[in-house]
Parts: C-alpha cells; sequence; structure tokens
C-alpha cells in the first residue's frame, strides 16, 4: 500500500508491505544508494523481507521518485538523515508493527 509521511514541511512517498497474519510484526525501513528510488532494489529486497514476516517500508528521499522536493534530483546527505529517521518514527507508530522491533537497511 502507498505511504505518506511528512518531514522538513516535504511529503515523502514510499510503499509499505504488510504481511498476512496476526501482528504487531517487526519493522524494517529501506534505505539505498545515492540516486537511488525504491522501484529499484530497495523495493525488491523490502518485498522478499515482507514475504518473511516483516513489516517493510521502502521509499523515495527528498527530491527523489515521487517524493516532494526542491530541486530535483539533488542529493542532499543531511536531508536524507532527516527522512530516515522520519520513515522509523512513522513505521514505529503503525499498529501492524511492534515498535520496540524496528531497524533499517540500507542497500548499496
Amino acid at each position: 500500500m502507498k505511504a505518506e509521511f511528512a518531514v522538513d514541511g516535504l511529503t515523502l512517498i514510499g510503499d509499505l508491505r504488510v504481511p498476512d497474519g496476526a501482528g504487531p510484526r517487526p519493522g524494517l525501513v529501506f534505505t539505498g544508494p545515492f540516486t537511488g528510488v525504491r522501484d529499484q532494489v530497495t523495493g525488491l529486497y523490502a518485498a522478499r523481507l515482507a514475504e518473511r514476516g516483516y513489516v517493510t517500508l521502502s521509499f523515495d528521499h527528498r527530491n527523489w521518485g515521487e517524493s516532494g522536493g526542491q530541486p530535483r534530483r539533488h542529493e542532499d546527505p543531511q536531508g536524507k538523515l532527516h527522512d530516515l529517521r522520519a520513515a522509523v518514527s512513522w513505521l514505529r507508530s503503525r499498529p501492524e508493527v511492534d515498535a520496540e522491533r524496528v531497524g533499517v537497511v540500507g542497500i548499496c
């Protein structure tokens, strides 16, 4: 399902994958290499781990993909850290997720 969350006045867009069955479940936020978007490798890993029982969130960082931010296709390392913190907070707030068992997966 499509996910939307806010950070620094921007709306970030992602994909939330929730496995079937009772929860809450452990959650994972996925982030990829510079210039990457969620439809690439992070989305593939997120889908695979959702099949194995994790609630997963892959998202487009600010200025990339469907997420907000200007200038487009501009790398902002500090902004990415803010984005990751916001993604973890958002995922922890979800009822499907065990807020004490949330991690971040970086894929390069």
